[in-house]
């Protein structure tokens, strides 16, 4: 697979060709594209009246996280993400911190990418819209979460023909 081949522009950002996670998925072209993906939808947002935009995502305990983005940034987020720490791999649901030889502490960064396929104003929240995020390294690799299977199940689980196959 050659790099930014991976990227869909429709919501399986990273695994959309069976990639395994990590496998460098957002190239120069995909972050450009995707930051005019989300241009676009910022200028429509802001025909509504959204200000800000919510990108969440689960953690390992389900507990739900949350990061916020101007709707004037969105298009700079959806190329190259929202930095989140490793670290939120091993919280608790109380939020303190367990250890891991996984992970090495709160230094590094991932890059939360907001999904633009299901971006959504928020009706009961004015001047808000949602989206879920994706995890990604800082050079473009697709990042499960912690919690996801193996890489031959994560390939399986993500492939719409193994699901019918039984």
């Amino acid at each position: 697979m050659q790099a930014g081949n991976a990227v869909s522009p429709g919501g399986e950002p990273g695994t959309a060709d069976g990639a395994a996670p990590g496998a460098v998925a957002l190239d120069s072209r995909a972050r450009a594209e995707l930051s005019a993906r989300a241009q676009a939808a910022a200028e429509a947002l802001r025909a509504e009246g959204v200000t800000m935009v919510a990108l969440c995502w689960v953690d390992n305990t389900g507990v739900t996280r949350v990061k916020t983005t101007p709707i004037g940034r969105l298009g700079r987020v959806a190329g190259w993400g929202i930095g989140m720490s490793p670290v939120f791999d091993v919280f608790l649901i109380d939020d303190s911190i367990t250890t891991s030889p996984l992970i090495g502490g709160p230094g590094g960064d991932l890059r939360l990418i907001p999904d633009l396929d299901r971006l959504t104003v928020l009706a009961g929240q004015p001047g808000w819209a949602w989206a879920p995020a994706d995890r990604y390294t800082q050079d473009g690799g697709y990042m499960p979460p912690a919690s996801a299977p193996s890489p031959a199940a994560w390939r399986r689980w993500r492939s719409p023909a193994a699901w019918s196959s039984g």
